[in-house]
């Protein structure tokens, strides 16, 4: 597997971009880098939440045209959590859940 792939998932919606993207990472060496290009507006907090739950980083974000484009660094893919100790979720939908609880808006308490 090469160290460099581009990953063009333009006219994807959520959650299909999210799965394409974890794939590919998973096929990818430690160090590897992944240049994913997006056209979903609402892409960006799904993109973070996937890269951190892996234990990835994002090295760069350019967005232009319309388009945004994510340049993600591999770092182990095989482990069972990420670089913060934390527990990995065991899919993408699990991932999106966690994600859904933590950011559903609270009731304001006075």
């Amino acid at each position: 597997m090469s160290l460099k792939q581009t990953l063009d998932l333009s006219g994807l919606n959520c959650p299909q971009h999210v799965m394409r993207c974890k794939a590919a990472l998973a096929r990818m060496p430690a160090g590897g880098l992944l240049h994913v290009r997006l056209t979903d507006p609402r892409c960006d907090h799904d993109i973070e939440l996937l890269v951190h739950a892996l234990g990835d980083r994002i090295e760069r974000v350019e967005t232009r045209a319309g388009a945004t484009e994510y340049w993600i660094r591999r770092y182990t893919p095989a482990t069972t959590g990420n670089r913060t100790g934390t527990p990995r979720p065991a899919s993408v939908a699990a991932m999106l859940r966690l994600a859904l609880d933590v950011f559903r808006p609270r009731p304001v308490t006075q």
